[in-house]
C-alpha cells in the first residue's frame, strides 16, 4: 500500500498500454496499492480506474477525495477537501482538483488522435447528464447527453479537416470533417 502510482504514468495520462495483459498488470498494481492517500494521489487513481473502464472504483474515490476535513496533518494518508473546497495535503494541492475533474472527464470521453469514446467508464450514479463544450484529442469539442446510461444526443466540431472514429452506445462511427461541414448533430433514438 503506497500512494505513489508513477510507473502506471504509460496508462493514464499517457496512452501507450493497449495489451489486455498489461492492462491487467496495472489493474493488480493499483489494486494492490490500495485507496488511500493525500489529493493528487487520489485523484490519479481515479483517472487510473476510469481509463481501466472500473467506473465505480472510480467513483468511490472521488468520493473519498470529496470527505469534508479540517486536518492539516495528513501526510500520507487521508485526502479529503478543506471548507475552502482545495485538496487536502498540507497547506493544499492544486493538482488533486485539477485531477478530480480530470477523472470525471475520463469516466464521459476518452480519446486519442484517431478515436472518441463516449460513456465509457459511466458510473450508476451519472446514469443520466450532459456535458457541453467537452475536448477530445485532436480538436474536437462535443456537446453530449444521456439517459440510462446511453447516449441520446452528440453535437461535434472540429477545429480542422479530418476523421474520427466516434464510439457509443456500442457503435463506431466514422465522421469526415471537411469544408463542407466542420459541425456534427447526432439524434439517437
Amino acid at each position: 500500500h503506497h500512494r505513489h502510482v508513477s510507473h502506471l504514468y504509460g496508462l493514464y495520462p499517457g496512452n501507450l498500454i493497449k495489451d489486455k495483459e498489461l492492462k491487467k498488470a496495472c489493474e493488480t498494481s493499483l489494486n494492490r496499492r490500495g485507496d488511500d492517500g493525500t489529493g493528487w494521489c487520489i485523484a490519479w487513481k481515479a483517472c487510473l480506474y476510469a481509463r481501466l473502464k472500473e467506473a465505480e472504483s472510480a467513483l468511490n474515490l472521488l468520493k473519498n477525495q470529496l470527505r469534508y476535513t479540517v486536518e492539516e496533518n495528513i501526510m500520507v494518508t487521508g485526502g479529503g477537501t478543506y471548507p475552502n473546497l482545495f485538496c487536502a495535503h498540507p497547506p493544499f494541492q492544486i493538482d488533486g482538483n485539477f485531477g478530480f475533474a480530470a477523472a470525471v472527464i475520463e469516466m464521459i470521453l476518452q480519446s486519442d488522435e484517431e478515436r472518441i469514446e463516449l460513456l465509457p467508464a459511466l458510473p450508476k450514479a451519472f446514469n443520466t447528464g450532459f456535458v457541453k463544450g467537452i475536448r477530445a484529442k485532436g480538436g474536437y469539442s462535443l456537446d453530449v447527453e444521456w439517459e440510462n446510461g446511453k447516449v441520446t444526443h452528440i453535437v461535434i466540431r472540429a477545429k480542422k479537416y479530418g476523421s474520427v472514429k466516434l464510439c457509443y452506445n456500442g457503435n463506431e462511427e466514422n465522421l469526415i470533417f471537411d469544408k463542407d461541414s466542420l459541425s456534427k448533430e447526432i439524434k439517437i433514438c
